[in-house]
């Protein structure tokens, strides 16, 4: 927690626009992306709600649901949101290591306003089969409300 609150400090202050800024790693910490985007969004009417994910290929669930490995792996992990973002910051880990996988948005132009994807890097780390995986993700919106998200699951056995 305390690691997010540095990046939502960096947020706060400002980062320049489609630049990205990591943290130099600490061993007993997590490393996050920042990734600060020029909004789309049009109109001047005040915005008081945070983003919400409307599709997402992993979700929090109130029951132990267990997703395909495999499937992640090949596809990555896929987060749909209801509007424009103008930050993210999104990190996987195993046992509170992070995976460094690697973020990456688009505007998907249609009603669903930006679409972000966890993907791992070509030589991996990879999820494997029967293990608790941890999602720490903060989306803003151009207003900077804020929806901070932890998402635990599972891989299949």
């Amino acid at each position: 927690m305390k690691i997010l609150i540095s990046v939502l400090a960096i947020l706060a202050l400002g980062c320049g626009t489609d630049t990205e800024v990591a943290e130099k790693p600490d061993p007993d910490t997590k490393v996050f992306v920042v990734h600060d985007i020029d909004p789309t969004a049009s109109g001047d009417r005040p915005d008081s709600d945070p983003p919400r994910i409307v599709k997402s290929n992993v979700y929090p669930q109130n029951e132990r649901v267990s997703f395909n490995s495999e499937r992640l792996n090949r596809e990555g992990i896929f987060f749909d949101f209801n509007e424009d973002l103008h930050q993210f910051v999104a990190d996987l880990s195993l046992d509170g290591e992070s995976l460094r996988w690697i973020t990456s948005a688009i505007r998907t132009g249609d009603n669903t306003g930006f679409s972000v994807t966890l993907s791992p890097p070509v030589n991996g780390p990879f999820l494997e089969r029967r293990k608790q995986y941890l999602i720490n993700l903060v989306a803003g919106d151009k207003t900077g409300n804020l929806l901070e998200l932890e998402i635990e699951f599972w891989t299949i056995p």
